[in-house]
């Protein structure tokens, strides 16, 4: 494997028949693509970054728990809705929507005049209304905020622990789909 170097760092990886503009190298035997960016080339030496310690490396771990958690759901009732990005810009539009009209909760969201279905993770589909779109906002807002205190409090409990790489974070969680 190749590796392109740009500005005194590993910017890509290339195929042994790479002839692009930029500087090229063969990879080191110990190289690990997942952490590219890292390494310094400087005067024909490749140096890897310093492994992570075993509290940063279980920080890590906390950390993607975390943000799968972010994106896997949220529970109204018995429904579940996507949380994902993009899906957050659309409860936040219709909330500031059904807010600006100053709708009840018991009004029907429409657009055109029309009724609007929504599909939830479990593929059923949910007719909103104003109360719906406001209580999928109020719990993905809850849910984010019990999420990152959850993150922290183990983040403080791994760091106070003799043995952080085996510290067990699995626990305390809000509920998701996946669960």
């Amino acid at each position: 494997m190749k590796l392109i170097i740009q500005n005194n760092r590993i910017a890509a990886t290339a195929t042994d028949d790479y002839t692009g503009p930029d500087e090229y190298i063969t990879a080191p035997p110990d190289f690990d693509v997942e952490r590219m960016g890292e390494y310094v080339y400087d005067g024909g030496v490749v140096t890897a970054p310093p492994l992570p310690t075993p509290k940063e490396a279980a920080w890590e771990r906390i950390k993607t728990e975390r943000d799968r958690r972010k994106f896997a759901g949220v529970k109204v009732g018995a429904d579940w809705f996507h949380c994902d990005t993009d899906s957050r810009g659309q409860w936040e539009r219709m909330v500031n929507k059904v807010n600006a009209k100053g709708l009840a909760d018991s009004a029907g969201y429409t657009i055109g005049g029309q009724p609007v279905p929504w599909k939830t993770m479990t593929g059923s589909s949910v007719v909103l209304t104003a109360g719906k779109i406001r209580a999928v906002v109020d719990a993905v807002e809850l849910q984010e905020a019990v999420i990152f205190g959850t993150a922290e409090a183990h983040r403080s409990a791994m760091e106070a622990s003799a043995t952080p790489e085996t510290y067990d974070f699995s626990s305390g969680w809000p509920a998701s789909i996946e669960d």
